[in-house]
């Protein structure tokens, strides 16, 4: 009896043992460089010199289009509306159709419209600073579309992760660090959830070759039942080297020597610096005009045809009520 008790004892503990080799085999087996490098974007201070990409519909029909540097609390957001070169700085060749061009350079906060400049240093609180809440929708690209935690600040534990808050979430009061998830499939990370934010999907295309490796492609915000909210295109992220940064968040480097008048803030105090070429400026001034006046042109025509077109659809329905009239008359 105690001879069977034994073997019956030896046979389930061998049992046991063979049914846990696939589950310690799946906890060994090491991330794919996709997935390596997925989590080292999340877990290392981001640093790039060029970053384009498009908001778009769930159609992956593009809305707007933007370009993007950072490094560490540095960084640069524009939009971009024709065919502006973001390697070069604004001239009359390069002209600025941007209606958001912001940024920061260690304690300078600055803007650019047109072709004019506002730095400010140790803005007010009270105040907003001339790139206002713009950091917040890069950070959000960097954690591919997570606006409450902070790119650079993810620990990771297997595919579980706990990531600090970022700036945007403590405004609104958070302290406490998010946790969350990353699923796996075919060696690339398909979907991100952070508890209490959000859930992302991502798609990758491997043709793009000005993406880092095991970076998504497209990256799309979910409702909790799945349902497609708001999508990225990511068409091209570069990393930055240290000897670019003063020529990356600099705004005097990113608009031609002489041409901006330039509006600086310190403490409450305003100095307006005018621009060193005044003959450029006023080219410029009376190429922006003529564009105002191309555009108004254009506009009165519009609004010319849609007038006559108007009184001709009035025209045919009172001649057309006429001529029942008249029949209905004749009929009787």
């Amino acid at each position: 009896m105690k001879g069977y008790i034994k073997k019956t004892y030896l046979t389930i503990i061998s049992t046991i043992k063979v049914c846990m080799i696939p589950a310690i085999a799946a906890d060994i087996i090491s991330d794919t460089q996709a997935v390596t490098a997925f989590k080292r974007h999340l877990a290392t201070p981001p640093c790039y010199s060029k970053i384009l990409y498009s908001e778009a519909d769930c159609n992956n029909n593009i809305v707007r289009r933007y370009y993007a540097a950072i490094c560490d609390e540095n960084y640069v957001y524009r939009s971009l509306h024709r065919n502006e070169n973001v390697d070069l700085p604004i001239s009359m060749s390069n002209r600025n159709w941007s209606s958001v061009y912001v940024g920061r350079w260690r304690d300078m906060h600055w803007a650019i419209a047109g072709y004019d400049l506002t730095i400010e240093t140790q803005p007010s609180p009270a105040k907003p600073a001339p790139d206002g809440s713009s950091y917040v929708f890069v950070n959000e690209l960097l954690t591919f579309g997570f606006q409450h935690v902070q790119a650079g600040t993810f620990v990771w534990n297997g595919n579980y992760f706990v990531a600090k808050p970022s700036r945007f979430a403590r405004e609104l009061g958070q302290t406490e660090n998010f946790t969350g998830k990353i699923v796996v499939e075919a060696g690339v990370v398909k979907k991100m959830i952070v508890e209490k934010a959000g859930v992302a999907e991502f798609q990758y295309d491997n043709s793009i070759t000005t993406l880092p490796h095991g970076l998504p492609s497209v990256i799309s915000k979910l409702t909790p039942d799945g349902h497609c909210t708001a999508r990225w295109l990511i068409h091209e992220m570069t990393k930055a080297s240290t000897e670019e940064t003063a020529t990356l968040f600099d705004p005097k480097q990113r608009i031609q020597p002489g041409l901006a008048a330039i509006r600086v803030i310190s403490n409450g105090v305003e100095t307006v610096i005018q621009p060193q070429n005044s003959q450029m400026r006023k080219e410029i001034l009376a190429e922006q005009l003529a564009d105002f006046v191309t555009l108004t042109q254009r506009e009165a025509a519009r609004r010319s045809f849609i007038r006559k077109t108007f009184m001709i659809v009035i025209f045919l329905l009172f001649g057309s009520g006429i001529w029942y009239v008249w029949k209905r008359v004749r009929s009787v």
